[in-house]
């Protein structure tokens, strides 16, 4: 189990837990620090955490902002597709906005649902569709419950999950259903979510309805064969509004973005440039 302290310890008598604070209530705002270490300790189904830390697409924002300046002075719709925390994308947004463009962006992910339950005033958890814990909160510190196999902690963390499984079976009244974002993104208006596949052709109300989409760190190798890298870019392609811009790319182990810039044309997509080493998947999205 993974003790996480507290920044700071509360004066006064505790109202209500950090998790509600985070992913309920607009009463408090959770400093940033210790935000992006909840998202840390989430792991979600697919066996991703949802830990994008603050600023990490800086770069890649500066460099796009001349080619979204080229486009319509009305305002933007813009697409973020596996936003994580969705901390990204309020950032960009706010970016935007620094620049006189004004936007709305529509931020999604696969995996958001969850349920937060309170089993006493002092226990709080974070679980999924199953009842399967994600995140325990007892007097304001969090433990998590997965670890990877092999780990020591790797047993602890099932018979935890077990009991605490138990508990949230007979504990659910007291049950709200959340979405796992940062607190930036429910705050602003301009910044909508979807829960969404995006190997899954997108719907008839998504048909040429963005100026603008961005996939950062997921059109990789190591996430998806090259037969479905291309499937996704065809659905992202017609999603776009014709001469919209498609923008891919890759924070590497450094922190360095790589990434490459299209236009949606007749004949797909154009490349409008690249930033370091451009796109992983340039030839599959082009071909």
């Amino acid at each position: 189990i993974v003790l996480l302290p507290l920044a700071s310890k509360m004066k006064e008598k505790k109202k209500q837990s950090y998790l509600y604070s985070l992913f309920v209530s607009n009463d408090r705002e959770l400093p940033g620090q210790l935000e992006q270490k909840v998202f840390g300790l989430i792991t979600t189904g697919n066996g991703t955490t949802k830990n994008t830390a603050s600023g990490r697409l800086d770069t890649l924002n500066d460099y796009t902002l001349p080619f979204l300046k080229q486009t319509s002075g009305q305002e933007l719709q813009i697409k973020d597709i596996a936003v994580s925390s969705g901390i990204s994308s309020t950032e960009w947004h706010a970016f935007l906005m620094q620049n006189r463009i004004r936007s709305r962006i529509t931020a999604t992910d696969l995996f958001a649902s969850a349920f937060l339950t309170e089993i006493t005033p002092a226990l709080s958890v974070l679980r999924d569709n199953s009842h399967n814990p994600i995140l325990i909160e007892y007097r304001n510190s969090f433990f998590r419950t997965s670890f990877p196999k092999g780990s020591y902690r790797h047993g602890w963390g099932i018979v935890i999950s077990a009991l605490i499984k138990m508990m949230l079976k007979s504990n659910s009244k007291k049950t709200e259903p959340v979405l796992l974002l940062s607190q930036s993104v429910r705050k602003n208006e301009s910044v909508s979510f979807l829960e969404q596949d995006i190997m899954l052709p997108p719907g008839p109300d998504e048909l040429e309805k963005y100026d603008v989409i961005r996939a950062a760190n997921i059109l990789n190798k190591v996430y998806f064969s090259d037969k479905t890298l291309k499937q996704i870019s065809d659905h992202l392609s017609v999603q776009l509004k014709p001469d919209g811009l498609l923008i891919v790319g890759k924070t590497d182990r450094n922190g360095l973005n790589h990434a490459q810039i299209y236009r949606k044309t007749d004949q797909g997509f154009v490349s409008l440039g690249k930033m370091n080493e451009g796109a992983e998947a340039d030839s599959i999205i082009r071909s």
